[in-house]
């Protein structure tokens, strides 16, 4: 590797870190905003979920690409999601369903918008007045 590709190496690295950054932070306000409506909807001071339990944010990027014959996939066994809530952009790749009465339904993508799934942890926190499907 010469010094330009080097530099041009450095210089991508540094400009991915500020995008991921800056899309991070505004996910994570996303967030804070998604539980203080929650909160207001319990019936509960808006910072209810501001105790600690959500104090650590985690992001995890999957890329799911299309497969040819669907058929082949495995995919993930039916789960609820370990997290209080989960902000999911799908892509135009099927694959996302969620269990309501007693069935699976696909959840159908929507270009350029938010799907956000109760997790597990935060329906026990609840009492179950909203359900992780």
């Amino acid at each position: 590797m010469n010094k330009s590709e080097l530099h041009h190496g450095v210089s991508c690295n540094l400009f991915l870190r500020n995008v991921v950054s800056k899309y991070t932070t505004e996910v994570s306000k996303l967030g804070s905003t998604i539980l203080g409506l929650i909160s207001k909807g319990l019936g509960v001071s808006p910072e209810h979920f501001s105790n600690g339990l959500t104090e650590n944010p985690k992001m995890i990027v999957n890329h799911y690409p299309p497969c040819p014959d669907p058929s082949l996939t495995l995919g993930l066994g039916k789960h609820m999601d370990p997290v209080f809530i989960n902000i999911l952009l799908q892509s135009d790749v099927y694959g996302l369903q969620v269990f309501k009465d007693e069935e699976w339904i696909v959840v159908e993508p929507i270009p350029n918008a938010f799907v956000v799934n109760i997790g597990f942890p935060l329906q026990v926190h609840i009492s179950s007045q909203y359900t992780s499907i």
